[in-house]
């Protein structure tokens, strides 16, 4: 099983044989920026500095080609190859803890 390494918070998390690079942040409770989880909104673009990647199909409106030629990924439709660093290119997560909402829907 591959390591990537989230070079904003200075972490490596072991990712599951076929997991995306999201799913394995979230479930080790990463604040990781993203909102669709399905490769259309582009909120999770990340850059891969070091390592590959399979990535999975995604919305060329959330990923152009040639964003992805200059090294960008989509976290939620990225799947490790081996160990991996990255950079999520929005915010910073040390600064957004998590938050628990409660709401009805009237």
């Amino acid at each position: 099983m591959p390591d990537v390494t989230f070079l904003n918070i200075a972490r490596t998390v072991e990712v599951q044989d076929g997991e995306t690079i999201l799913s394995a942040a979230l479930a080790a409770s990463i604040d990781y920026p993203h909102g669709c989880k399905s490769g259309r909104c582009g909120r999770c673009k990340t850059r891969l500095v070091e390592g590959a990647v399979d990535l999975f199909e995604h919305s060329r409106f959330a990923l152009p080609p040639e964003e992805r030629a200059a090294g960008l990924i989509l976290a939620c439709r990225a799947v490790p190859t081996g160990n991996a660093s990255i950079v999520w290119l929005e915010g910073d997560a040390t600064t957004r803890p998590f938050d628990t909402l409660r709401g009805e829907v009237v």
